[in-house]
């Protein structure tokens, strides 16, 4: 299992895309892990450059033409009930939007 370095977040097919701007307990490419048997499990937090304020919905692409194998996800929707407020001194220096 791996991640593609150049992984991004984007709001729109014409949108800017939003840098991943690093990866925990996961490895990035050309990295990779490799699983023991077909029920490990892997759990990691992707961190990218802040979604605009006021997004609803998002898409996570590894990389384009889509295809099976590709950590690719479309219309990611955002609920603002679910929402968390972090302070300013809760965040970390290096802020962005944290995908688990």
């Amino acid at each position: 299992m791996t991640i593609g370095p150049d992984t991004y977040l984007r709001t729109s097919e014409k949108g800017p895309r939003l840098k991943m701007i690093r990866a925990e307990n996961i490895p990035v490419g050309p990295e990779k892990h490799f699983f023991e048997s077909t029920t490990d499990r892997m759990y990691f937090s992707l961190i990218f450059e802040p979604l605009p304020a006021g997004t609803t919905k998002f898409d996570l692409i590894e990389k384009l033409p889509d295809t099976p194998t590709l950590f690719n996800f479309f219309g990611i929707k955002l609920k603002a009930e679910d929402a968390i407020e972090l302070l300013e001194e809760q965040m970390n220096i290096e802020q962005g939007t944290r995908i688990y």
